[in-house]
Protein backbone atom coordinates (compact mmCIF):
# COMPACT_ATOMS: atom_id res chain seq x y z
CA UNK A 1 0.00 0.00 0.00
CA UNK A 2 2.87 2.26 1.11
CA UNK A 3 5.19 3.31 -2.06
CA UNK A 4 8.15 5.40 -2.01
CA UNK A 5 9.00 7.40 -4.97
CA UNK A 6 11.39 10.29 -6.00
CA UNK A 7 10.44 13.76 -7.05
CA UNK A 8 11.43 13.09 -10.28
CA UNK A 9 8.88 10.32 -10.50
CA UNK A 10 5.80 11.91 -9.40
CA UNK A 11 4.49 13.88 -11.75
CA UNK A 12 4.50 11.35 -14.72
CA UNK A 13 3.15 8.78 -12.34
CA UNK A 14 0.76 10.79 -11.34
CA UNK A 15 -0.84 11.43 -14.78
CA UNK A 16 -1.56 7.82 -15.62
CA UNK A 17 -4.23 7.25 -12.93
CA UNK A 18 -7.56 9.10 -11.82
CA UNK A 19 -8.85 10.26 -9.20
CA UNK A 20 -5.64 11.38 -7.09
CA UNK A 21 -5.33 13.51 -3.67
CA UNK A 22 -1.93 15.39 -3.11
CA UNK A 23 -0.80 16.39 0.35
CA UNK A 24 1.75 18.52 -0.44
CA UNK A 25 4.37 19.17 2.70
CA UNK A 26 6.73 21.03 1.51
CA UNK A 27 7.27 24.41 3.26
CA UNK A 28 6.17 23.32 6.26
CA UNK A 29 7.40 24.36 9.28
CA UNK A 30 6.22 22.51 12.12
CA UNK A 31 4.91 19.26 12.89
CA UNK A 32 1.24 20.59 13.43
CA UNK A 33 1.24 22.49 10.18
CA UNK A 34 2.00 18.60 8.36
CA UNK A 35 -0.64 17.27 10.55
CA UNK A 36 -3.18 20.05 9.28
CA UNK A 37 -2.06 19.23 5.92
CA UNK A 38 -3.01 15.87 5.59
CA UNK A 39 -5.87 15.80 7.79
CA UNK A 40 -7.34 18.96 5.53
CA UNK A 41 -7.08 16.56 2.47
CA UNK A 42 -7.62 13.02 4.03
CA UNK A 43 -10.52 13.21 6.00
CA UNK A 44 -13.98 11.97 6.32
CA UNK A 45 -16.78 14.77 5.13
CA UNK A 46 -18.10 14.96 8.49
CA UNK A 47 -15.13 14.72 10.26
CA UNK A 48 -14.06 17.97 11.94
CA UNK A 49 -10.90 19.67 11.03
CA UNK A 50 -7.92 19.21 13.13
CA UNK A 51 -5.92 21.60 14.49
CA UNK A 52 -2.37 19.38 14.42
CA UNK A 53 -1.95 18.65 17.55
CA UNK A 54 -3.32 15.13 17.93
CA UNK A 55 -2.05 12.09 16.03
CA UNK A 56 -4.91 10.81 17.52
CA UNK A 57 -7.24 12.87 16.00
CA UNK A 58 -5.68 12.56 12.45
CA UNK A 59 -5.35 9.10 12.69
CA UNK A 60 -9.74 9.22 13.18
CA UNK A 61 -10.14 11.69 10.02
CA UNK A 62 -8.64 9.75 8.05
CA UNK A 63 -9.93 6.21 8.85
CA UNK A 64 -13.32 8.08 8.15
CA UNK A 65 -11.76 8.81 4.83
CA UNK A 66 -10.76 5.05 4.43
CA UNK A 67 -14.10 4.34 5.29
CA UNK A 68 -16.20 6.52 3.15
CA UNK A 69 -13.68 5.76 -0.19
CA UNK A 70 -13.84 2.35 0.18
CA UNK A 71 -14.53 0.39 -2.82
CA UNK A 72 -12.92 3.26 -5.20
CA UNK A 73 -9.50 3.36 -6.76
CA UNK A 74 -7.67 5.94 -5.23
CA UNK A 75 -4.20 7.11 -5.33
CA UNK A 76 -2.76 9.18 -2.64
CA UNK A 77 0.71 11.62 -3.05
CA UNK A 78 2.37 12.58 0.07
CA UNK A 79 4.85 15.01 -1.16
CA UNK A 80 7.87 16.60 0.71
CA UNK A 81 7.93 13.62 2.76
CA UNK A 82 11.59 14.66 3.62
CA UNK A 83 10.72 17.51 5.20
CA UNK A 84 9.20 15.02 7.85
CA UNK A 85 12.15 13.79 9.17
CA UNK A 86 13.84 17.03 8.86
CA UNK A 87 10.93 18.75 11.45
CA UNK A 88 11.48 14.95 13.92
CA UNK A 89 13.05 12.49 13.50
CA UNK A 90 10.89 9.93 14.29
CA UNK A 91 7.68 11.39 13.15
CA UNK A 92 7.84 10.19 8.95
CA UNK A 93 7.64 6.16 10.75
CA UNK A 94 4.59 8.08 12.84
CA UNK A 95 2.92 9.17 10.54
CA UNK A 96 3.57 5.87 8.31
CA UNK A 97 2.08 3.98 10.83
CA UNK A 98 -0.92 6.59 11.65
CA UNK A 99 -1.62 6.10 7.61
CA UNK A 100 -1.35 2.15 7.62
CA UNK A 101 -3.73 1.86 11.03
CA UNK A 102 -6.33 4.20 9.29
CA UNK A 103 -6.60 2.18 6.15
CA UNK A 104 -6.56 -1.07 8.43
CA UNK A 105 -8.85 0.75 10.61
CA UNK A 106 -11.38 0.89 7.82
CA UNK A 107 -11.28 -2.34 6.81
CA UNK A 108 -11.99 -3.59 10.61
CA UNK A 109 -14.67 -1.37 10.35
CA UNK A 110 -15.86 -2.79 7.08
CA UNK A 111 -15.72 -6.51 8.70
CA UNK A 112 -17.77 -5.42 11.74
CA UNK A 113 -20.14 -3.69 9.82
CA UNK A 114 -20.60 -7.59 8.01
CA UNK A 115 -18.95 -5.62 4.66
CA UNK A 116 -16.46 -8.65 4.80
CA UNK A 117 -16.69 -10.00 1.91
CA UNK A 118 -15.46 -6.67 0.00
CA UNK A 119 -12.32 -6.60 2.08
CA UNK A 120 -10.03 -9.28 -0.42
CA UNK A 121 -10.97 -7.19 -3.74
CA UNK A 122 -10.97 -3.75 -2.38
CA UNK A 123 -7.78 -3.39 -0.05
CA UNK A 124 -5.77 -3.39 -3.74
CA UNK A 125 -8.14 -0.03 -4.95
CA UNK A 126 -6.09 2.18 -2.41
CA UNK A 127 -2.17 3.45 -2.70
CA UNK A 128 -0.15 5.64 -0.92
CA UNK A 129 2.88 7.20 -2.36
CA UNK A 130 5.49 9.17 0.24
CA UNK A 131 7.65 11.49 -2.71
CA UNK A 132 11.03 13.17 -1.73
Amino acid sequence: MIQFIEAAQWKAHSATVGKKYVVDLRGSQSKQEILRSMGKILKGKDSPLINGNSLDALNDVMSDWFCENWGKEKQIYIIGWEVVGEIHSELPVILADIVNSAFFGAVYDKCLSGDSSSVPDEINNFSVFLVN
